[in-house]
């Protein structure tokens, strides 16, 4: 599929009626693809009695249950050309969900991270400290979707830090030390909410210490958010 088109338009500049057209469009066509591609997707479909070239609204097209990730290897491309395997995280000693990923698929993901976020951030980079464990990143064929995310907001910093080390404990010291060398820059902090919370936040608390956050933006799973005069603190 071609989505070269889709990357010519602003981010957030549809109304609720040309997203909805431009939406239809896109699902007819990539439920169309992965029938036609995917022996298994194509198996439920069928039995399912629905008729993928009579293009409709995507409200009708038939949601898949998230299980069947974790049972089955679900994928619309050659085998030889995936080149990422993304992974839940896994709890309970359950299986984890898998999502392939060729290389194309791979650079539109980039592409649209970063058109989606240089609207709210701008094009230029800055000093990034990552609320994360470089251990996270060290199967960069098979990864979960943790790391994934780290390596896609990446891009957005120039002088980046890892705050966790291996055993998952705060690296204080590099922390306060970059801080203080980025002092007049501004700084991106990335993680996901519960890593902020668990190990950084709570972290910061339960030493009773004072960071100031104040020329920091924060990326995290919900968002993004500008943290003016504000600090950690307990």
């Amino acid at each position: 599929m071609e989505y070269s088109n889709y990357f010519d338009i602003k981010p957030y500049s549809l109304n609720r009626i040309k997203k909805s057209k431009y939406l239809e469009n896109y699902f007819f066509e990539l439920t169309r693809f992965h029938y036609n591609n995917c022996s298994e997707y194509k198996s439920i479909l069928d039995a399912l009695q629905y008729k993928h070239n009579h293009q409709q609204h995507y409200s009708k097209i038939p949601f898949l249950p998230v299980r069947l990730f974790k049972m089955f290897d679900l994928y619309s491309i050659p085998e030889e050309k995936i080149v990422k395997t993304m992974t839940s995280s896994g709890t309970s000693g359950q299986n984890v969900s898998r999502v392939f990923i060729d290389k194309k698929t791979a650079l539109n993901q980039s592409k649209a991270l970063a058109k989606i976020v240089s609207t709210y951030l701008g094009f230029k980079r800055a000093p990034m400290i990552i609320i994360d464990s470089t251990e996270v990143l060290k199967d960069r064929k098979m990864f979960s979707a943790r790391g994934a995310g780290i390596l896609g907001f990446s891009i957005f910093g120039t002088k980046r830090i890892y705050a966790l080390d291996a055993n998952m404990e705060l690296k204080l010291d590099d922390i306060l030390s970059f801080l203080h060398k980025n002092k007049n820059d501004r700084i991106l902090i990335f993680g996901f909410t519960f890593m902020i919370y668990q190990h950084f936040i709570k972290e910061i608390k339960r030493r009773n210490l004072k960071i100031d956050l104040s020329n920091a933006v924060l990326i995290h799973g919900g968002g993004w958010k500008k943290l003016t005069n504000e600090s950690i603190t307990s």
